[in-house]
């Protein structure tokens, strides 16, 4: 086969393989950027897929309150970002959202921070913590397509703060 053949053969194998990919994550047949998060069991924790949008976001073991959360979502906060926004996409599948909130244990101690969720683009949850404090919430989303997560840092501090979702997560009850 001639050089400008094998090309052609390659070029047509990778738009198939492009296509194939572009119709499973519009069909929903896997969960990437810009997906619903699809319900295929009764729990998905926030720190195993991507948001839709974010400032930065880092997802996985975190320290609250003296407790160890293995999956996690932190967003710092700091005087050059001194609020800090993760966007995800529920596709109205997801019941509720819960989670333990508060600063992780390494953050300063003058970090006080606001964590709130709100559901298509209406604030329904707010907390205010600071250092070694923590709560549960319990956050009902039925019907939500979006939902975004916000950390703000509080007025007079100056150190970075990170505001955390300890085992945040979607469930179907």
């Amino acid at each position: 086969m001639s050089t400008t053949g094998q090309k052609g053969k390659m070029r047509r194998r990778t738009l198939a393989t492009v296509c194939a990919v572009f119709a499973m994550t519009f069909t929903g047949t896997t969960t990437g950027i810009g997906t619903a998060a699809e319900p295929r069991a009764d729990l998905l924790y926030l720190a195993d897929i991507d948001p839709l949008a974010k400032d930065i976001v880092l997802r996985g073991e975190a320290e609250v309150n003296g407790q160890f959360y293995p999956r996690s979502i932190v967003q710092l906060t700091s005087s050059s970002l001194p609020v800090n926004v993760a966007e995800y996409h529920l596709g109205r599948h997801w019941r509720s959202f819960l989670a333990t909130v508060g600063l992780r244990d390494d953050s300063p101690t003058e970090c006080v921070v606001s964590l709130e969720v709100s559901l298509d683009g209406t604030p329904v949850h707010r907390t205010e913590l600071s250092v070694g404090e923590a709560r549960d919430i319990a956050v009902n989303i039925s019907g939500a397509f979006r939902m975004k997560l916000t950390v703000s840092r509080g007025r007079g501090v100056s150190a970075t703060c990170y505001g955390t979702w300890g085992e945040a997560r979607l469930t179907t009850s």
